[in-house]
């Protein structure tokens, strides 16, 4: 992965987790209460909030399902560079 590609990703996975973050203490939920509903682990929802884990489409599906939200809502919430750029990458492929 060249080092473009690589902090766009960080980039993009940073602002999904900042916005379901967001999302979840406007809702007054732990980490904890959105993993129990997610069924995932609380330390996996923390990585996903931080951007430091990609997050799994079904997973993300599950967490905004817990917020009572959509991905679609989410991810057109990131900045428009970022998506952009990942527009790029996946058409080139």
């Amino acid at each position: 992965m060249s080092p473009r590609r690589r902090r766009t990703s960080r980039i993009f996975r940073q602002q999904v987790g900042a916005r379901l973050k967001q999302l979840r203490q406007t809702l007054n939920l732990s980490q904890e209460e959105v993993a129990w509903e997610a069924d995932v682990a609380q330390g996996s929802i923390s990585n996903y909030e931080t951007g430091r884990n990609d997050i799994p489409l079904s997973v993300l599906v599950a967490i905004c399902q817990a917020l009572n939200t959509s991905p679609i809502e989410v991810l057109s919430s990131v900045t428009e560079r970022p998506l952009e750029v990942t527009a790029e990458l996946v058409s080139s492929r």
